[in-house]
């Protein structure tokens, strides 16, 4: 591949990976639920340093975020509107404490505080010691804290304050976890036991393939299988994964599998298109995809795989159009 297509592509998975990543990975590498809130410090607009335990008493959320970038900025100014405004009925039984992690100038910080509205408790990780106590991967990243202990952790995606109201709930005992869950989930509404216990193997896989834990991944999409025998977005998973090693047929089969239990899940064409590539078949690929271009044409996935065809192809100047689509709307959080 020339080195101004492989260049093009390399840059576009990299924002792309940035910007997609799912919250449904736990964000910390360095600590895991029921573990005790480390021993660092933040300092307040002070100077003044504090414990991160002193200020997880209690049930606290904490917003770790950073302003080094434009993504994290926007993303952290949504997170410091949204989530305070949904703790807003419990404030009086929970603390909301926002850390920068990156050690941002205060210029930064404040432009990101004023444009959130935010007025609420503020700290500073100058030295970046919490960030590497929690070994935070994802930014923002919401972490609730119940008696100084790790109860959950929540990458930045759009729901990010519905899915930590609910954690507190839940911890609370406003709610049980089952009622959150239906809240937020109302698709598994009248799902099987089968079909919930693949989901939640499912969204596992996907977790620790966006971690590089392939092995791992591949036995949740098995435990998927195991629970649900045609459940796609297992059988797509283990595709993909097949697909990467190499393993043509063996994702081929996956994919005729999906296609067979639903034959006209995006998904399931883009990774049979991603199968025909494979074999050298771009064209009949590239026709399989368009018709999705025109009735999703708003979907990140189908516009990255129509650049991956089209430079794949040979043809600059298509898989340039659509990749930069498919940022877009990335960056829309489309």
């Amino acid at each position: 591949m020339p080195f101004r297509k492989r260049c093009c592509w390399l840059f576009f998975l990299l924002v792309f990976a940035a910007e997609v990543v799912s919250a449904q990975a736990f964000p910390f590498r360095a600590v895991k639920k029921g573990d005790p809130l480390p021993p660092v410090s933040v300092a307040d607009l002070s100077g003044k340093l504090v414990s991160l335990a002193s200020l997880g008493k209690g049930v606290t959320v904490f917003l770790f975020w950073g302003a080094d970038s434009e993504m994290k900025k926007r993303h952290a100014v949504r997170t410091l509107r949204e989530i305070p405004a949904a703790l807003e009925s419990l404030k009086n039984r929970v603390t909301f404490a926002a850390v920068d992690v990156l050690g941002d100038a205060p210029t930064a910080i404040q432009a990101v505080v004023d444009k959130a509205g935010y007025g609420g408790p503020l700290y500073v990780d100058r030295d970046r010691k919490v960030y590497e106590a929690l070994g935070i991967f994802v930014m923002p990243a919401a972490l609730v804290a119940k008696d100084g202990k790790v109860a959950a952790g929540y990458g930045y995606t759009h729901n990010l304050a519905d899915l930590v109201k609910g954690e507190i709930e839940v911890l609370l005992g406003l709610k049980t976890r089952e009622a959150v869950e239906t809240a937020l989930h109302p698709k598994n509404l009248g799902k099987s036991a089968g079909e919930k216990e693949a989901l939640r193997y499912a969204n596992l896989g996907e977790s620790m393939l966006k971690k590089g834990m392939v092995p791992e991944a591949e036995k949740a999409f098995e435990k998927a299988l195991s629970s649900e025998g045609r459940y796609v977005p297992a059988l797509l998973g283990l595709a993909r994964i097949a697909l990467e090693r190499g393993e043509v047929d063996k994702a081929e089969a996956y994919v005729k599998k999906a296609e067979a239990a639903s034959p006209d899940d995006v998904g399931t064409i883009l990774m049979d298109a991603r199968v025909l590539a494979a074999r050298k078949k771009v064209n009949e690929a590239i026709v399989k995809v368009l018709p999705l271009a025109l009735t999703h044409p708003r979907s990140q996935e189908v516009n990255a795989v129509l650049g991956q065809l089209y430079e794949q192809k040979g043809d600059l100047a298509k898989s340039l159009k659509y990749y930069k689509k498919a940022l877009s709307l990335c960056r829309r959080g489309e």
